[in-house]
This record gives structure tokens, C-alpha cells and sequence, in this order.
């Protein structure tokens, strides 16, 4: 065999591998989805102080060449102490309607809107997707107190075996993320974010960084 024959070998192999790792990333790699929240959270009381609502921007990003249904977000809230903590449920899907009063001390107090209750959605493959999503707290431990929190949130996804042709859930190890309270903002909580038929005036802008985000 002579070199041109073996360097015209090693072309076509070469080839051919780049040809199979590019169908596998387009057409065959699994959904993997991963989950970011955004620097800027809101957080309420219910009526009576009954639960904690949590209203944050999420943002869903699929790096697989196949579609993901995402069946819930959960999560958990809790003081870095835990003393305090409770399992996060998504509620519904949230919206502005105007950017509300500006309070110099606690930002901004934007007026919401509900657009759907929660809904299981689709993740469509090499694509991302945000929405402000409201989350509830239940049980409540109590009202919150001073100090820093820990927000952790997850995606539970649906999953097809083709044999046997199967549908089960899995979770999907999300983000997380922390947040602090100062006696002024847990004042303010009390005497401005209390729910009144469900519906609050107010809000307390908390600003949520990152402590481990997923992967692709």
C-alpha cells in the first residue's frame, strides 16, 4: 500500500467519524435541559401570612437534538441556618402589567398578572425558553426572619423507554442560588406584602445570585 493510499485511509476515517458526531449531536443526542434563574426575585405573603410566594424569571435551555417535556418545577427554600425551610411548587405563569412604585430602600414593587395556571411544557431541543414563573411554599415554617436563604430549584422531566415503550419521570439536578433578608426588608414584608383575597399591593425585590448552576 503505498503512503497516498494510506493518508486517502486516514481521510476517509476521519470523515466518517466527523460524519457520525455530527448526525449524533443533530439527530441523536438526548434532551438535556438545564435551568437558570435570573438575578431578580419578588417575594410575598399570602393571606394571614399563610405562605411564602416566590415570583422569578427561569430560564430553560435544551442542549440535546430531541424535545424535553418538563412535567414540573420544584424546589426548596431554606435559611442557611436551617431553621427555616419548606418545598418550593410552581403555581402559575406570571406577567408584568407596569413596573409599579419604586421604594428607594426595597426597588421596585411591579404589578403582576396571571397568564395560565402550571402547566407541563415543552423544552424544544437547542432552544431556550423564559417566563416568570410564581412559586408557593406549603407547609410555612412560619414568617421569614433575618439572614441568608437558600433557593434550590429542579426540573422534573418526562423520559420515553422505546422497549418497552414507557413514560417515566426523572428529576434533573437544577440550580441554586442565595438570597438575604435584613431587618427592614422582613419589617416590610409584614406590613406591605401581606395578601389581602389573594392579591398583593406590594412585593419585596430580593437580588438572588448564583451558588451552582447545572451543566450541559
Amino acid at each position: 500500500m503505498s503512503a497516498s493510499d494510506i493518508l486517502a485511509a486516514i481521510a476517509l476515517v476521519v470523515s466518517l467519524f466527523t460524519l457520525v458526531v455530527t448526525l449524533y449531536f443533530q439527530y441523536y443526542k438526548h434532551g438535556h435541559v438545564a435551568v437558570l434563574v435570573g438575578e431578580m426575585a419578588f417575594l410575598t405573603y399570602g393571606d394571614n401570612l399563610s405562605d411564602v410566594g416566590l415570583i422569578a424569571s427561569v430560564t430553560t435551555q435544551n442542549f440535546g437534538a430531541s424535545d424535553v417535556v418538563i412535567t414540573r418545577i420544584e424546589g426548596s427554600l431554606r435559611s442557611s441556618d436551617g431553621v427555616w425551610q419548606a418545598p418550593l411548587a410552581w403555581g402559575g405563569f406570571e406577567d408584568l402589567t407596569d413596573p409599579g412604585t419604586h421604594d428607594p430602600q426595597f426597588g421596585w414593587s411591579p404589578k403582576w398578572v396571571m397568564l395560565s395556571w402550571a402547566h407541563p411544557m415543552i423544552s424544544p431541543s437547542r432552544k431556550a425558553a423564559t417566563s416568570w414563573i410564581a412559586f408557593s411554599t406549603y407547609p410555612k415554617p412560619g414568617p421569614l426572619q433575618v439572614g441568608p436563604y437558600d433557593l434550590t430549584l429542579d426540573l422534573v422531566v418526562a423520559g420515553r423507554r422505546r422497549l418497552p415503550v414507557k413514560t417515566e419521570e426523572a428529576k434533573i439536578s437544577g440550580w441554586q442560588g442565595r438570597f438575604s433578608l435584613t431587618q427592614a426588608d422582613v419589617d416590610f414584608m409584614k406590613r406591605s406584602c401581606v395578601a389581602v383575597k389573594n392579591y398583593n399591593e406590594d412585593s419585596l425585590q430580593v437580588s438572588v445570585h448564583p451558588t451552582v448552576t447545572a451543566t450541559p
